[in-house]
């Protein structure tokens, strides 16, 4: 548990402008706690920031790839769902939770002074409800500036296990959270449990997607060495392991 909060804060101090250069693991978690517990400190954490996909499947099917802090993870067995009851309890849960982080960084990056909180240097907490900007009374309704300056906003894609005829079931017990999917406030790609084929969802029905014949997944032996100096999102990598 001590290495995977130690790793994991060397990932997240790439972010931080006043983080340690090419940290160790250890000197990155040394910082990451102290920026926590500053009181002064206006970016103390970056949340969900660039948050863009959500996968819900079998750990097989993300396993060795690198996604820079981007997905939230769901564990899913599609062969133990054959009438689509789990994944509809899976929906109800994901589509207002990812979906609705997700958007609420989306508007507040697009326009932070009308979606977002602007900067939170003058927020004044207004009884456990929300901030106002100094003496202002109006509640700002999104994030601040120093949360989502990093962030790349991008509709959340939801990556799911399972065919697109049990997605089907599950949809009409999801009830009006289906307007998310129809609506395209999410985006919802079918990944075949056994020839891993991808549709995408629209209203109009399922469209088989066709990847590019020229695209290769970036590779790399380690996660250090694609975070080294690097400042902005980086792309999917595939981790390749060494033979044991």
């Amino acid at each position: 548990m001590k290495k995977a909060l130690q790793r994991n804060a060397r990932e997240r101090c790439r972010w931080f402008e006043l983080g340690p250069t090419a940290p160790s693991n250890e000197q990155a978690h040394e910082h990451v706690i102290q920026r926590a517990a500053s009181i002064f400190e206006p970016r103390p954490e970056y949340n969900h920031s660039n948050n863009l996909y959500c996968i819900v499947g079998r750990r097989a099917l993300t396993r060795n790839l690198f996604m820079d802090r981007r997905a939230f993870l769901q564990s899913y067995d599609p062969k133990t769902d054959a009438q689509g009851d789990i994944m509809a309890r899976i929906l109800s849960a994901i589509i207002p939770v990812c979906g609705g982080i997700n958007l609420e960084y989306l508007f507040s990056r697009i326009d932070n002074s009308v979606y977002g909180a602007g900067t939170k240097l003058p927020h004044n907490v207004i009884g456990l409800l929300g901030v106002a900007n100094g003496v202002e009374g109006d509640l700002r309704t999104g994030l601040p500036h120093q949360m989502i300056e990093v962030h790349e906003p991008a509709r959340l894609l939801m990556v799911i296990e399972q065919t697109c005829a049990i997605l089907d079931q599950a949809f009409t017990k999801i009830g009006a959270l289906k307007e998310w999917l129809d609506n395209d406030w999410v985006r919802l790609v079918s990944c075949h449990p056994v020839d891993r084929q991808l549709f995408l969802y629209s209203i109009k029905g399922w469209e088989k997607v066709e990847l590019p014949d020229t695209y290769e997944t970036p590779t790399a032996s380690h996660s250090e060495k694609i975070l080294v100096g690097q400042t902005e999102t980086i792309p999917v990598h595939h981790l390749i392991r060494r033979a044991a």
